[in-house]
């Protein structure tokens, strides 16, 4: 061997005097210690791979149910649903407790929880919350779409029945047909929030669609750029009639009058608003068309439903006539729209609905800064993901993943505020389009996704 591969230094220290170092030469058996074969190997313990989030009958993943510890038992449809899901579990949400945004009571382990810092096996990552906004607010459902996928329904009797057979058959006996699109764009003009809809969401998830080689020949645009007619809703009720689609697109207002009738407003609240500004209503659709399976993304103020306080309490002035509306929406209380509660409790039942509560606003599609195009998000959710047969709760991630960030960009942007700097833009900024994207919903179980084409 050579001198440089005759002696070894060890990174080892015995602390005797005039021994500052251990090592030395190698001795006379070195050689043949090097051709000796070895013990066999031990066998390290590695990393159990983790399973697929999107796989949520994995025990490590996981589905439960959030409910109001006022309500009671799951009703009987509900309880069939939790029966047949291996490993559900009932989690209950305190109201007017301490504690109840931070803990949720296991119903099972009988212990508290906590809601964003459990891991799955302790609080599944599907969650289905049961029951309206009065029952288990949107406060809730927005804290807990921070880190997991979540849903809601609040249906009973013969509508909630309608779901739960759906969901227990995975919507076997569906007609409609997935890789059918209509997309449905309302448009005013151009100083007028629905062009910017138009152009950000519907138009370029169209385009998606069109560019998709198993799509591209059954994707509609209704297009009120274009065409007006096609905007109105009788053309949106008679395309979805004969095409049957898997996937419904809207952009359009939202219902929200008359102000000084709360049981009309109730009534018609973020009702899709057509190019002749009537609304659509949902007994004249459902007279002529059934969901059947069918996922709908609603861009339209409320079109989720309503909440009280408003979350842009303070944000206009007392009296304008946007605070007025906010106001009035506010004083119905927390609701689920009307429209996605029809569609989810069909005969034939939408797999899942996808809107806002209160209003939505042009900062989050557009940055007011330098007006770039912000809804990647959206639309990726709507074609890649729920495409890639992601479940509807996680189709979303990149879309509430922004609210963490802004939120930690709003209380950089408040120190430096504090510290002198004229940036109220940027905090006003930061706040709404927060707030704006936590209130995107979804109704339905979040477990839902898109079949396979079958031949």
């Amino acid at each position: 061997m050579g001198e440089s591969l005759s002696t070894l230094r060890l990174n080892a220290y015995t602390g005797a005097s005039g021994d500052p170092m251990v090592g030395g030469a190698l001795g006379a058996g070195a050689e043949t210690w090097a051709l000796t074969a070895r013990s066999p190997s031990r066998t390290f313990l590695a990393p159990t791979p983790k399973p697929e989030l999107s796989d949520w009958r994995h025990p490590e993943v996981g589905w439960g149910v959030v409910m109001s510890e006022a309500a009671g038992d799951p009703p009987p449809a509900l309880q069939r649903l939790l029966d047949a899901r291996s490993g559900s579990r009932v989690f209950r949400y305190r109201p007017g407790w301490t504690h109840a945004f931070t803990l949720l009571r296991d119903t099972v382990g009988k212990r508290d929880v906590d809601i964003t810092g459990s891991d799955r096996g302790t609080l599944p990552h599907f969650l289905l919350i049961f029951g309206g906004p009065a029952e288990v607010p949107w406060s809730m459902q927005y804290i807990l779409s921070n880190n997991r996928a979540v849903g809601r329904l609040a249906l009973e009797g013969e509508a909630l029945d309608n779901y739960i057979n759906a969901l227990l058959t995975d919507f076997g006996d569906t007609s409609a047909d997935p890789y059918r699109s209509v997309v449905w764009a309302v448009d005013h003009g151009t100083t007028d929030i629905t062009h910017l809809m138009r152009n950000q969401i519907a138009a370029k998830v169209h385009e998606q669609y069109r560019s998709d080689t198993e799509m591209t020949a059954n994707a509609v645009f209704l297009d009120g750029t274009t065409s007006p007619e096609s905007a109105r809703g009788v053309a949106l009720i008679d395309t979805l009639r004969t095409t049957r689609p898997g996937m419904i697109v809207s952009t359009s207002h939202g219902h929200t009058g008359p102000l000084d009738d709360p049981g009309t407003m109730l009534r018609k609240l973020g009702l899709p608003v057509d190019q002749d500004h009537q609304v659509v209503e949902p007994v004249a659709l459902l007279d002529a068309w059934q969901p059947d399976g069918a996922v709908w993304y609603a861009h339209a103020c409320c079109s989720a439903g309503s909440d009280s306080p408003t979350f842009f309490d303070g944000l206009f002035d007392r009296g304008s006539q946007t605070d007025n509306v906010l106001q009035g929406v506010a004083k119905l209380g927390p609701h689920v729209a009307p429209l996605p509660q029809r569609l989810l409790g069909a005969k034939k039942p939408l797999r899942a609905f996808i809107g806002h509560v209160e209003p939505t606003f042009d900062w989050t599609l557009r940055q007011p800064a330098n007006r770039q195009p912000i809804s990647a998000a959206i639309t990726e959710a709507l074609h890649q993901h729920l495409y890639l047969r992601d479940p509807v709760g996680m189709a979303f991630r990149d879309w509430y993943a922004r609210v963490g960030g802004l939120y930690s960009q709003h209380a950089a942007a408040a120190r430096a505020y504090d510290n002198g700097e004229e940036n109220v833009a940027d905090l006003l900024y930061f706040q709404l389009a927060a707030r704006d994207i936590q209130s995107t919903v979804i109704l339905g179980d979040p477990t839902v996704a898109l079949p396979l084409r079958t031949v």
